[in-house]
């Protein structure tokens, strides 16, 4: 990754930080026209036929960009793209003040009910314009002036399929589940009634999110009881 990091600044990206490095892209704070942002880099794979790899990086970034533009427009708030290089695979994104949602449910648990109640309405939001965000976390989540701010949609994606967005629910209920554990059940239940609300397709996309549940209980119960012979 370090090469990643030498190609950017070689292209004249004032780099100042490396703030993450993924499977699919390296995320870096830069300089951009005097101010901090954040520039992200969908890395090629070796692995894929050169013209298929330069496509499938170009739709997610472009698809990416996109997202981040639509859900503004739905009143939740996220970075605005700032410069877009559908060619590099590249993004420009304001960079964001706050801390991650993920560390303020750990240090202070006082106004975890606003927070779930808000992140409710937001993903409904989200759902309401046929938009997952596809890895919807509490690291993916800022927490600022007291809203929340959503990040890293390079896993988002359009669609209308109730399947999609019940998993939105399930990858959340499992973060809770290892990360969150005190608050897990009341701060699920606060976030569904909220979402109920502002969601026409909640009580279907719910059930399906509790048949994952289920679903994932008994393949697991089977893995332990097989491999504990």
């Amino acid at each position: 990754m370090e090469d990643v990091v030498l190609l950017l600044k070689k292209q004249g990206w004032d780099v100042t930080e490396v703030l993450c490095i993924g499977a699919e892209a390296v995320v870096c704070k830069v300089d951009f026209l005097g101010k901090d942002a954040v520039l992200k880099f969908r890395i090629p794979k070796s692995y894929r036929i050169e013209h298929i790899d330069a496509m499938i990086r170009r739709k997610r970034t472009q698809t990416e960009a996109l997202i981040l533009k639509r859900v503004k427009e739905a009143g939740i708030k996220a970075p605005c793209v700032l410069y877009l290089d559908l060619q590099r695979c590249m993004i420009i994104m304001e960079y964001i003040h706050g801390l991650l949602l993920k560390e303020v449910l750990n240090k202070d648990l006082a106004d975890w009910e606003k927070i779930a109640r808000m992140l409710g309405r937001y993903v409904a939001f989200m759902h309401e314009n046929d938009i997952v965000h596809g890895d919807l976390t509490t690291s993916n989540i800022f927490y600022s002036d007291g809203d929340l701010i959503f990040f890293d949609f390079g896993l988002g994606d359009f669609t209308n399929d109730i399947e999609d967005k019940a998993v939105d629910l399930e990858l959340l209920y499992r973060v809770f589940l290892s990360s969150h554990t005190k608050i897990c059940k009341d701060f699920m239940n606060t976030f569904l009634e909220s979402y109920k609300l502002h969601c026409s397709q909640a009580e279907e996309i719910i059930a399906r999110f509790r048949r994952i549940r289920l679903m994932g209980r008994y393949f697991a119960k089977r893995y332990i009881g097989k491999n504990s012979n």
